[in-house]
C-alpha cells in the first residue's frame, strides 16, 4: 500500500493521506501465516479506502452524473445511503440506484453438465463487463472468459465456462464505465 497507510499486526489501519490521495484508493493486501498443520497459507484481498474532504460528496455527485434525485446522496461514494450493503460508488459503477435498496447486482454460478454457467446483472448500455476465473485466490492470476459491452441495457447475462472439468474455481465480474 501507500507510504501513509500502516496496517498493524491486528489489522488496525492508521495513517494520514495527502491531497493527492483524495478519491477511491485501492491496494492488494497479502497476509501469510500457517494453518493448524504448519502449512503456509497466503491470502490476498483488495483494500478500498475512500479519502474525502469537505465538499467532496457534492463534487463526486457532479462528476458521476448524480443530479435531479429526490433525496441527495449524503454520504458520498464510500457511503451506503440506501443501507443495502453496497457502497454508493459500486452502485454507480454497476448502474444501480444508490438511493433504492431494491436496486441490486446479482451474481450466481450453476453446473450444467461439464460446464459452469456464470449469470450476472443487470447490465448497463456502454459499460464493459469482464468475467474472469482463478483456481487460487492467493495466486492473483485471473483468466478472462468473456468481455462484453452491451449496446442496450439488459437484466442479465450468462457466460459459459466450458473448461471447468472437475476443478473448483473462483469467479469475478469486472465492471468498467466508459
Amino acid at each position: 500500500g501507500p507510504a501513509w497507510l500502516t496496517i498493524a499486526p491486528d489489522g488496525t489501519l492508521s495513517g494520514k493521506p495527502s491531497v493527492a490521495d483524495i478519491g477511491l484508493n485501492s491496494w492488494n493486501v497479502t497476509v501469510t501465516t500457517t494453518d493448524a498443520n504448519n502449512a503456509v497459507v497466503t491470502e490476498t484481498s483488495e483494500l478500498l479506502i475512500m479519502v474525502e474532504v469537505p465538499g467532496y460528496n457534492t463534487w463526486w455527485q457532479k462528476q458521476n452524473g448524480v443530479t435531479g434525485v429526490s433525496a441527495p446522496i449524503a454520504s458520498g461514494p464510500a457511503g451506503d445511503d440506501d443501507r443495502d450493503g453496497l457502497s454508493n460508488y459500486f452502485e454507480y459503477v454497476a448502474g444501480l440506484d444508490p438511493l433504492s435498496s431494491g436496486s441490486t447486482f446479482t451474481f450466481s454460478t450453476a453446473q450444467a453438465g461439464g460446464s459452469r454457467l456464470i449469470t450476472f446483472g443487470p447490465l448497463t448500455k456502454g459499460t464493459t463487463y469482464t468475467v474472469k476465473r482463478t483456481d487460487a485466490l492467493a495466486s492473483g492470476v485471473w483468466t478472462s472468459l468473456q468481455t462484453v459491452t452491451p449496446a442496450s441495457a439488459t437484466t442479465s447475462m450468462t457466460v459459459t465456462d466450458t473448461a471447468v472439468l472437475d476443478s473448483n474455481y473462483f469467479y469475478t465480474v469486472g465492471i468498467s464505465k466508459p
